[in-house]
């Protein structure tokens, strides 16, 4: 199959050119209100990851799917995905936003983190997706580490669309001319707890 590039048509509002103000000002206003349906999703390794479906559902089978894959140490709660999200449903389609390994509410339990070249639990879903609305177009976005993913998920297809749908990455905090911008430390501090946190839960060292 062919495919087609869909060039990006974005113009930021008047005063808003700058990358650093529109990576701020979502933190600035107001989160959109919006609920949520955590769904468990089972993988083959016996571990899983949670699925948070924005609520409610369109009662369409056929209706839109749009799959969010956040940044390191992002979840339903970061401001961009709640945008996101919340535009999705707001047109009447199916927003999901799938936490990776260590994000969600429960310790997972395996002790396995998560990194922006592991695939594996993206293509489970997209395969769990299409078998659940196989009729239904499907789109996906990352963002930053999500991004990642889901390009090189796209990549190890041959290119082709996992699930029948279609890939957008948001990634200009890497890239030419793009300048380098540290990640916060708590980003960090939550990274270096989080193996601690699941091998506690499985029993592995004592508190």
């Amino acid at each position: 199959m062919r495919e087609r590039r869909h060039e990006a048509d974005f113009s930021p509002p008047r005063g808003l050119n700058n990358a650093h103000v529109q990576t701020l000002l979502p933190r600035l206003l107001p989160r959109p209100p919006l609920a949520r349906e955590v769904e468990v999703l089972e993988l083959p390794d016996g571990d899983f990851v949670e699925l948070n479906w924005a609520s409610p559902q369109p009662a369409d089978p056929e209706a839109p799917v749009f799959v969010l894959f956040h940044g390191l140490e992002g979840s339903f709660d970061s401001p961009y995905a709640r945008w996101l999200l919340s535009a999705a449903s707001q047109l009447g389609w199916r927003a999901v936003l799938m936490h990776f390994r260590g994000c969600g509410s429960q310790p997972n339990r395996l002790p396995r983190a998560y990194h922006s070249g592991d695939t594996a639990d993206a293509y489970w879903l997209f395969g769990h997706l299409a078998h659940r609305f196989p009729k239904a177009l499907k789109v996906a976005a990352g963002v930053s580490l999500g991004g990642n993913m889901l390009l090189k998920l796209v990549a190890e297809q041959g290119g082709g669309r996992p699930g029948s749908g279609r890939c957008h990455r948001d990634q200009r905090a890497i890239g030419p001319g793009s300048q380098c911008r540290p990640s916060p430390s708590g980003v960090f501090t939550n990274l270096r707890a989080a193996p601690a946190e699941r091998a506690q839960a499985q029993g592995k060292i004592q508190a």
